[in-house]
């Protein structure tokens, strides 16, 4: 009993991990979603109501450059399927392991805006 009152007293004195660092940098980005990516997830229902939408994605950066963990910041307008459409850009996106100020970005957060446009008829 006593052990498990111990343990317990550990898990509760210790404090929280820190927050991620959010990059206050420019990133440097080796690649990111071209224009046939952004209409391969254009949301339909959107699309035949030639809908502009806007969403903001905030996602961690692992050590290969690439993005982890991420998840809608925003989605204008609510509900009409660009948040999910941004993220299944977020494996389009490829950073450099440091800024344009040379400090790392791995385990920093950066957040993405993205805007959709129909294309012209």
């Amino acid at each position: 009993m006593s052990a498990i009152v111990l343990a317990l007293a550990l898990l509760v004195d210790r404090p929280a991990p820190p927050p991620p660092p959010v990059i206050d940098g420019l990133p440097r980005w080796l690649a990111k979603p071209s224009g046939p990516d952004f209409l391969k997830v254009y949301p339909r229902k959107a699309m035949a109501r030639r809908l502009e939408g806007r969403a903001v994605i905030s996602c961690s950066v692992l050590a290969t450059g690439r993005l982890g963990d991420c998840t809608i910041a925003e989605e204008t307008p609510a509900g009409s399927g660009f948040g999910a459409a941004a993220l299944r850009l977020a494996p389009k996106f490829l950073l450099s392991p440091v800024d344009q100020d040379g400090k790392s970005v791995v385990g920093g957060t950066v957040r993405i805006p993205l805007v959709w446009n129909p294309p012209p008829n």
